[in-house]
């Protein structure tokens, strides 16, 4: 049988294909991906024309992370290109079993969606006392994850409620000031895409006088999707437990 070529413009899809045991149908990549495959540019800036020549059968691509025009560029000059759109938690399992399928694994992809529905499941069932919470990608401006996000319902799974209203940013702009003595007793700053660090940490805990505590959360486990979920759960877990503590 020969196997599919495909080109992957999200990071977390290639990992997830290299978790499936697939990383030899990748023969092109971004910079931001893991794996040796052709670096064929940025989510945001891939170069067309190296994807064109490494004549793919199917490109992969995000709403959120890719950019319409190249999409349609690489469709106009003939290529296949699946966009998919995870917004929530229940989102995973279908995609890894797509992702198994397209990388010529069917049943792999099967295996992780089954263990990735069973994560979600235990996560709900175990229903903790909610913490309300806010998750910040980017620093000068703060921006935060807003509910309409896949991060937001990993949180949300994981028993921290959103303390942002819904509005026209999916990534709105938080002024720090606003947080102290709020409704948020947790603020989360992302090791991405901004690489927050302890220091970071230590600082705006010092801004917020301890109201709320400020923690350091792996933004490669709760905003990677789909294989990376349940690693994301237990991460979280083990943050409350810190609150707790």
């Amino acid at each position: 049988m020969v196997e599919p070529r495909i080109v992957s413009l999200v990071p977390s899809l290639t990992a997830a294909i290299d978790r499936l045991g697939r990383a030899s149908v990748l023969v092109g990549r971004t910079v931001y991906c893991p794996g040796r495959a052709k670096s064929v540019g940025g989510p945001k800036n891939p170069d067309l024309e190296a994807i064109v020549d490494l004549a793919p059968d199917v490109v992969l691509a995000v709403r959120e992370e890719n950019r319409r025009e190249d999409v349609l560029a690489l469709r106009d000059a003939g290529l296949r290109v699946e966009v998919f759109e995870p917004r929530t938690v229940d989102d995973a399992p279908p995609l890894a079993a797509e992702l198994g399928r397209l990388a010529g694994d069917a049943a792999a992809g099967d295996r992780m969606a089954s263990s990735i529905a069973s994560a979600i499941d235990r996560a709900r069932r175990e229903t903790p006392l909610p913490i309300p919470a806010v998750y910040f990608v980017w620093k000068e401006p703060w921006l935060a994850a807003g509910p309409d996000t896949w991060i937001a319902s990993v949180l949300r799974t994981a028993g921290f409620v959103d303390v942002l209203a819904p509005g026209p940013d999916r990534y709105p702009e938080v002024a720090i000031e606003d947080l102290r003595g709020g409704p948020a007793e947790l603020v989360l700053l992302s090791s991405e895409p901004f690489p927050f660090t302890r220091e970071h940490a230590q600082e705006l805990s010092e801004v917020l006088e301890g109201d709320p505590a400020a923690r350091l959360c792996r933004g490669d486990l709760v905003g990677w999707y789909p294989d990376r979920l349940p690693e994301a759960l237990v991460h979280l877990e083990e943050i409350r437990g810190t609150l707790r503590s």
